[in-house]
């Protein structure tokens, strides 16, 4: 439940940033550079999307919602100083406004059994004031409030290692700016997550998408995966095989009760075989959704 408390200085906030999107042009703006359709979006909804490179190598997942006449990307914040600097190399005679919206919103992740009125659908925004709530997929009751600091004072925000392993747990892929370029959006299952519209126009990288999607074979995914008990390893860890060839790239990972929960893209045909980071062997594990496989 939502407490009453000021969050702990000890606890380390679920570190979602927030890249405001205003101006005339926003919508049409963010349609020419993301992977999902941003002209159809209604406000009371949310969509996962990829931010990519002219190669379809992805720089960015966020994802879009309405807050008054803006839109909202949610993004790590350790990757809003280099998403803002190369969107902006976009705007070019657009009437847009980029803007980081961290001094006057907040994004909390709240992992817990919601008040009434406050538990939107996966996919869904429910608004309550100046509070905005996001339902988000996964096995966890899981949440994202937005608002002004002062309104969100009274809410004990996910610490970031929990919050990392619940989206974990529901198998969503995040970029961090040690994996920034590594993938292309169907590595990371976006396709499944339904971050893509294969049916919207032209956006950074969307030549390089839509041919691995009709004419190519996909031959590295998102896999979730558990370790034993030791350090948590960081994003691009290379995961490799019993003759220490690399097989594939830690993509997110996170503490839990019994060792670490990680999200690896590994290659498929090397799936079934033994793999190991740092000398620990891997278990798989399932994703709640399915894979076409």
């Amino acid at each position: 439940m939502e407490t009453a408390t000021e969050p702990s200085p000890a606890i380390r906030p679920a570190a979602i940033g927030i890249i405001a999107v205003g101006g005339e042009d926003a919508a049409t703006f963010l349609q020419a550079q993301l992977s999902n359709d941003v002209l159809g979006l209604d406000t009371g909804r949310s969509r996962l999307a990829a931010w990519c490179d002219a190669k379809g190598r992805v720089q960015a997942v966020v994802r879009v919602l309405h807050r008054d006449d803006e839109f909202l990307m949610l993004l790590p914040r350790t990757l809003i100083p280099a998403v803002l600097q190369r969107l902006r190399l976009f705007v070019l005679r657009a009437r847009v406004t980029l803007r980081d919206a961290g001094d006057d919103l907040v994004g909390y992740g709240l992992i817990d059994e919601p008040a009434e009125g406050t538990t939107p659908a996966p996919g869904e925004v429910a608004a309550d004031g100046q509070r905005q709530y996001l339902g988000l997929p996964g096995p966890a009751p899981r949440r994202i409030a937005i608002g002004p600091p002062r309104a969100l004072a009274d809410m004990t925000p996910a610490d970031d290692d929990a919050w990392r392993r619940a989206g974990i747990l529901a198998g969503e892929p995040q970029v961090y700016p040690e994996t920034q370029g590594l993938f292309v959006p169907q590595m990371l299952n976006l396709h499944w997550l339904d971050g893509i519209d294969f049916h919207k126009g032209c956006y950074p990288g969307q030549e390089v998408v839509a041919r691995l999607q009709y004419r190519g074979k996909l031959t590295r995914r998102l896999f979730r995966a558990h370790l034993p008990a030791g350090r948590t390893p960081p994003p691009a860890a290379a995961v490799v095989d019993e003759a220490g060839e690399t097989r594939g790239q830690v993509a997110d990972a996170a503490p839990g009760p019994d060792g670490q929960d990680l999200l690896a893209v590994l290659r498929i045909d090397a799936a079934d075989k033994p793999l190991y980071i740092d000398g620990a062997e891997l278990t798989l594990a399932q994703l709640p959704y399915p894979t076409g496989e």
